[in-house]
């Protein structure tokens, strides 16, 4: 990913990546809890009546409901992570329907461009997959592209649900993208603006329609201020970006039935 050609170069920390590592190892648990336990399965789900009721009002009018998740006690050596986990109602869609435009890698390029220029499929095999992305984000002054290679596994459960897990095995900064030159950069010159991704989607079925949630965690170099707050607002519009253009695309293709 590349920012500002102004920012200073980062170098990603053994204790920065372990750190975030076993943040995400302590998430994965919590994950594999919440579905063995009967905990909530859906985030709004967990809250308090009055809040849960006037969330799915949001949702259910047409709106995207995002929260901040990262713990304020959250401590990461020379870096910083993003936690955000946004929640749509799709009305009239169906759990099958959901995943196959959650999943439908071949056309992640059309459906959620720009933020994704280009996608490729390398292989699907039963309920793992492996694609190659070109990630794309503008905003205000500042533009970010990378190449990532993803790993997804989906776990199809009883009750109309279904659980996505998608890694970035790989981020690759690119620098003068869509050049002539364009070219992979070199590791000193690694702004550090997107070293590692995960993320959860959880779908519910409901009788009218479909909960889509999607849970990201992010790791980029610690910045100052202002900086590091306009950072954090890239890492959720992505988020949200995603939320909402997958909404969209079901809809539409509904539509066009």
């Amino acid at each position: 990913m590349a920012l500002a050609a102004t920012a200073a170069a980062a170098e990603l920390k053994p204790e920065t990546l372990r750190a975030y590592e076993g943040y995400v190892a302590w998430t994965d648990d919590r994950v594999k809890t919440d579905l063995s336990n009967g905990s909530p399965f859906l985030w709004l789900a967990g809250l308090a009546d009055d809040r849960r009721q006037s969330v799915d009002r949001q949702l259910r009018k047409g709106d995207l409901v995002t929260q901040d998740l990262k713990p304020s006690d959250l401590e990461v050596p020379e870096g910083m992570v993003h936690h955000w986990v946004s929640t749509a109602f799709i009305p009239g869609a169906t759990l099958t329907e959901t995943l196959a435009v959650l999943l439908d890698f071949e056309n992640y390029g059309k459906i959620h461009r720009p933020y994704f220029q280009r996608s490729r499929l390398l292989e699907r095999k039963g309920n793992d997959c492996r694609v190659q992305l070109r990630v794309y984000r503008r905003k205000f002054f500042a533009s970010m592209v990378a190449d990532a290679d993803l790993e997804v596994h989906t776990t199809i459960l009883e009750g109309g649900r279904a659980v996505v897990r998608m890694r970035a095995a790989r981020i690759q900064e690119i620098d003068d993208a869509g050049e002539s030159g364009e070219r992979p950069s070199e590791p000193g010159s690694y702004r550090g603006f997107i070293w590692r991704y995960d993320s959860y989607y959880r779908i519910e079925q409901s009788k009218d329609g479909t909960y889509l949630q999607a849970e990201a965690i992010s790791l980029s170099k610690d910045i100052f201020f202002p900086m590091g707050t306009f950072l954090r607002g890239v890492h959720k519009d992505s988020l949200e970006d995603i939320v909402r253009n997958t909404k969209d695309e079901l809809v539409a293709r509904k539509k066009g039935r």
